[in-house]
């Protein structure tokens, strides 16, 4: 979706301050399904917090993205405030399916967590994300 949309702003991304520097641990669909298999079939693990091997901001999700699309992405910050009112106002309300208020809200909360129950219930290291996006960015046809 980001790179259908940076086709139509000749490659300018608007997103909030703050957005890009926000860290995840994105997990690959392979492992939260074997995870998820694990923890329904042993029922004795209680809260599991899952969370992939690599730390990675939003910022350099946009950039392997840019550099396996082959296109150049440039990524404008624009104050808060101003997406909050867009967001608030006008995505949430016409095309709530995109993005919610509290969703949006998360964006800006690192989602970090340690994953060594995660590998343990797999039974072996958790999957890189860095090949999953390669592999998905690179065959999109968006």
């Amino acid at each position: 979706m980001l790179s259908r949309i940076a086709k139509y702003t000749a490659g300018w991304i608007f997103v909030p301050k703050g957005f890009l520097t926000t860290r995840i641990q994105p997990v690959t669909p392979d492992d939260l399904a074997g995870i998820v298999k694990t923890v329904c079939m042993r029922r004795d693990h209680g809260v599991v917090e899952v969370a992939g091997p690599e730390v990675m901001r939003f910022a350099d999700v946009l950039a392997l993205l840019s550099e396996v699309r082959n296109q150049k992405i440039r990524r404008v910050e624009m104050p808060r405030s101003i997406m909050d009112s867009l967001i608030e106002g006008v995505t949430s309300q016409l095309f709530p399916s995109v993005i919610s208020v509290q969703q949006y809200g998360l964006l800006f909360e690192d989602n970090t967590a340690d994953n060594e129950m995660c590998a343990k219930l797999l039974e072996r290291p958790m999957t890189s994300v860095i090949s999953f996006f390669q592999k998905e960015f690179s065959n999109a046809t968006y």
